[in-house]
């Protein structure tokens, strides 16, 4: 499909480019994650293409962002690195960052914070709650992986956080399985991501959009949250 329609030709890229930043204009999008899972054989349109769409979208929005999927190299091939290296760093000196392929270890990191110099915090290393072929298994042992990046100094991309919803039964306890095990997995990441929760505690009330399949509001009382912790910001570091 890229080469046949997207990546054609210089004409076609160009259309293409302007389909994406209007929709983005349209819907306020906050940019593109560009994930190519197949080969390219037209690389040279697609070479042309990252910078084009990244200069266009922050000519609209400064504050946009293009970032770079580590699958197809600079030679067109699909080929997941797990690194910033000489094989993918074209794209990510043309956009505003790389997301990296889950399949890493530490001395990956390390070598793509070396490569990515002053723009370490543009490298987003791939986080997969699923575990699946990924650096300490994820799920709730997922904080391994993302104290390796915060180690390394990189920013993180946290793919697949449902984990601890979607790989739950049908249980009587719903809601309160799924609390009990999203706030533990939270609870593990907090030490490493930009927000960090604050000493001091709150009481509140309210519904969170979580009960049984049908509910009727005046009759069903809300799910109560409360001791929640309170968020505070720090700018070190990046996720999405």
């Amino acid at each position: 499909m890229c080469d046949e329609n997207i990546f054609k030709d210089t004409h076609s890229m160009r259309e293409f480019t302007l389909c994406l930043v209007e929709l983005t204009r349209i819907f306020g999008f906050d940019g593109w994650l560009l994930n190519i899972e197949n080969r390219v054989d037209n690389i040279q349109v697609l070479k042309e293409f990252v910078p084009l769409l990244s200069e266009m979208l922050h000519r609209e929005n400064s504050g946009s962002l293009v970032i770079w999927y580590d699958s197809v190299t600079e030679a067109g091939e699909l080929l997941w690195q797990n690194e910033l290296n000489d094989k993918n760093k074209y794209f990510f000196d043309c956009c505003d960052g790389i997301f990296l392929n889950y399949s890493w270890n530490e001395q990956n990191l390390m070598k793509s914070a070396e490569e990515a110099k002053h723009r370490n915090l543009d490298v987003y290393v791939g986080i997969d709650v699923f575990g699946r072929n990924f650096f300490g298994g994820g799920m709730f042992n997922t904080y391994k992986a993302i104290e390796v990046a915060t180690r390394c100094n990189l920013s993180m991309a946290i793919f697949a956080p449902g984990w601890t919803h979607e790989t739950l039964g049908k249980v009587d306890l719903y809601f309160e399985t799924f609390y009990n095990r999203d706030s533990a997995f939270w609870s593990s990441l907090w030490p490493y991501l930009y927000t960090h929760p604050l000493n001091n505690y709150f009481t509140t009330n309210f519904y969170i959009g979580l009960d049984k399949p049908t509910t009727t509001a005046h009759r069903s009382p809300a799910p109560q949250v409360e001791n929640a912790r309170i968020f505070g910001s720090a700018k070190h570091q990046k996720s999405v």
